[in-house]
């Protein structure tokens, strides 16, 4: 299924992901949205699941049938396009951490008057996003990058 491919059950073939994986969680009925870098360098599954459903578990009540953004490693080259879906119940859509990026300031800077992007530091999988309309897109930096 690809480097950064879904298994039918929902689970992740990490053995086959680069060294880390983005994920954003995005409800466009309620304009609200979250971005995280996880580091997956251990390639185990049981570790990148436990990261997981912690940045899931901190995500506020409410945010009701979230749309959840799975972005891969390496392989392939990240581009800024939409990779298809696995139809696997647990993603809607599957990006690369740059393409994700990408797409999300392309999205919102098509949908709303006043997007801010910052990246601080040096690390290019780092993404924080904000809008006056009320999407409010984060870094989780529990994880820290290696």
């Amino acid at each position: 299924m690809g480097g950064n491919g879904m298994v039918l059950d929902g689970s992740l073939y990490v053995e086959t992901l680069g060294c880390c994986i983005g994920i954003a969680v995005y409800n466009p009925e309620e304009d609200v949205g979250y971005f995280s870098h996880l580091d997956t360098v251990s390639r185990d599954r049981q570790d990148y699941m436990g990261q997981y459903n912690q940045f899931m578990g901190m995500i506020p009540d409410g945010l009701d049938d979230p749309e959840v953004l799975l972005a891969g490693g390496a392989d392939p080259e990240p581009k800024d396009e939409i990779e298809p879906d696995f139809f696997d119940g647990a993603t809607r859509s599957t990006y690369h951490v740059k393409g994700l990026k990408a797409t999300t300031e392309r999205i919102l800077n098509q949908n709303f008057d006043e997007v801010e992007v910052d990246r601080p530091g040096s690390s290019d999988t780092e993404l924080y996003l904000s809008s006056d309309e009320g999407i409010q897109v984060y870094h989780r930096d529990q994880v820290q990058n290696e």
